[in-house]
């Protein structure tokens, strides 16, 4: 799982792709928005548009703006595909912005989702038809990574603590110190920590 500030633009699934028995031209993917792994299920209205992108690559090869919880991106010119070639396809996603507490908007603050991609519309160039089994694509299916939205995210640094040593019974230690500190899009609040204590008998 990962987390993303609204508005920002950031790779959310990354798949290999390879011709075998003969190149082919990429025409099209479809996606599909799953429910996250956990928290709060957000839905199409957090993301503004998907990309898609080979790994490396300066400039997107295809877009699709996303208003339902299907999209197929469409490549203005075909991907190709020499035989046996494989290349490295990520997605990205703009999110939206979040809405401000009192005001309209279609993003809340916390809402995730993930994606997966759901087919391929790849043409086999020695025979001009759609391909049948031909295609190898790792990824397809599958659900990627969860991605959740805020509108800022913290950073937490651990700082030194005074002292790690016990040297009475009704003494008082820090067991720890951190810093939190909010990024530049707004503040934050801290709702819960969580830790763990082991013990030893040293």
């Amino acid at each position: 799982s990962a987390l993303v500030v609204g508005a920002a633009t950031v790779d959310i699934a990354k798949f290999n792709i390879k011709a075998r028995l003969e190149a082919m031209d990429l025409y099209g993917f479809g996606f599909n928005m799953q429910t996250p792994d956990g928290g709060t299920a957000g839905d199409a209205d957090n993301i503004e548009k998907f990309e898609i992108w080979e790994q490396g690559g300066t400039a997107s090869l295809g877009s699709v703006a996303v208003n339902s919880d299907r999209g197929t991106i469409t490549s203005p010119t075909p991907i190709p595909l020499t035989l046996n070639q494989e290349k490295t396809l990520i997605i990205k996603a703009k999110m939206e912005a979040l809405q401000t507490r009192g005001e309209g908007g279609s993003s809340t603050s916390s809402e995730g989702f993930r994606i997966s991609l759901d087919f391929v519309d790849a043409r086999g160039l020695s025979r001009g038809t759609t391909l049948g089994g031909t295609l190898s694509i790792t990824g397809n299916g599958t659900n990627f990574n969860t991605f959740t939205v805020f509108k800022s995210i913290p950073t937490l640094a651990m700082l030194a603590a005074p002292t790690n040593k016990i040297t009475s019974n009704s003494q008082v230690l820090d067991l720890f110190k951190f810093s939190a500190k909010a990024d530049g899009t707004g503040p934050v609040g801290l709702a819960k920590v969580s830790f763990g204590i082991n013990t030893t008998q040293a």
